[in-house]
């Protein structure tokens, strides 16, 4: 018997994880939850109900667990609507896509979304409600926080620690041994050779722009 799954967001993001678990025999999508479809669906989309904590709890009826397909733009929704639903005991997903490769060591924490293509190496641990976009390559010890997102194609060598709400841009590389602290962004293309505190950094080496809200 597959695992029904439900996706919380109908946009890019969710669209993009349905399609995934739809050519997964593992799993069988059984729609959103979506405030916007919820009222209007023009796409005749399975839209379960909105997004609101309670009406999701009150559907639990139709989905074994979830997922979140809200994207990196709103990192502080995800986290408080994550936490939320956990608090509701609700289970979220720790997917992997079939074509990651990875140790058995690694550890995904429930929510955990890992998308195709990536290598994740010895003693790597995905912490909860975090996604690695397609492409990303995990080496050995590395952490990367809770409600955080890795765009495409990012590297980070071991040892590592990525705290939580970090964006990491596509194509960023990360040296050896440094730390990332919460509410970090790094541009794309960004090569990383420091400690970074919080805020916006840019460029090779990456060099601090700004502070982020």
């Amino acid at each position: 018997m597959t695992i029904r799954i439900a996706i919380i967001g109908a946009g890019t993001l969710g669209e993009q994880l349905a399609h995934y678990l739809n050519d997964d025999a593992r799993y069988t999508f059984v729609g959103y939850f979506d405030d916007i479809l919820a009222q209007t669906n023009p796409r005749e989309t399975i839209v379960l109900g909105d997004s609101k904590p309670e009406t999701i709890k009150n559907t639990q009826a139709h989905f074994d667990m979830l997922m979140m397909g809200i994207g990196y733009n709103h990192l502080d929704a995800r986290q408080q609507l994550f936490d939320r639903l956990c608090e509701m005991e609700l289970e979220f997903l720790a997917y992997a896509h079939p074509s990651v490769t990875r140790d058995a060591s690694v550890v995904l924490k429930p929510g955990a979304i890992v998308l195709p293509g990536c290598v994740l190496d010895r003693g790597v641990v995905i912490r909860q409600n975090t996604l690695l976009n397609t492409g990303c390559v995990i080496a050995h010890d590395t952490q990367i926080g809770p409600h955080t997102f890795l765009g495409p194609a990012v590297q980070c060598a071991g040892f590592i620690d990525i705290g939580d709400k970090c964006f990491i841009g596509i194509g960023t590389t990360i040296i050896d041994g440094r730390t990332i602290t919460t509410r970090t962004q790094t541009g794309g293309g960004s090569v990383i050779t420091k400690d970074l505190d919080g805020g916006l950094w840019v460029g090779v080496p990456a060099r601090f722009v700004r502070a982020i809200s």
